[in-house]
């Protein structure tokens, strides 16, 4: 699914979440989103259904993580979560 990247500080984040995305192989985060879409998860979608009142860079931080697990080979939720931990604590999207 098509969906317009917007989100909160995005002119303030993006050139960290690039650098995270290309430092994995991935060019953008459109291209992070199709990664998902090929894979046949949503992590947008799943973000905003548990938690629907939560920010727009909540659900395209899940996507850019996803994609990188994705990308990175991770076969189940352990290892996704071990890949997560390295990288949200490098994480653009974080509140600083």
């Amino acid at each position: 699914m098509i969906r317009e990247v917007k989100f909160e500080s995005q002119d303030r984040r993006i050139k960290g979440i690039i650098a995270a995305l290309n430092a994995n192989g991935i060019k953008d985060i459109e291209e992070a989103n199709a990664i998902c879409e090929a894979a046949g998860v949503d992590p947008y979608k799943t973000c905003e259904e548990t938690q629907p009142i939560c920010f727009e860079n909540a659900k395209w931080a899940y996507v850019v993580g996803c994609a990188i697990a994705i990308k990175k080979g991770c076969k189940n939720a352990a290892e996704a979560a071990e890949l997560s931990v390295s990288v949200c604590r490098r994480s653009a999207f974080r509140v600083l």
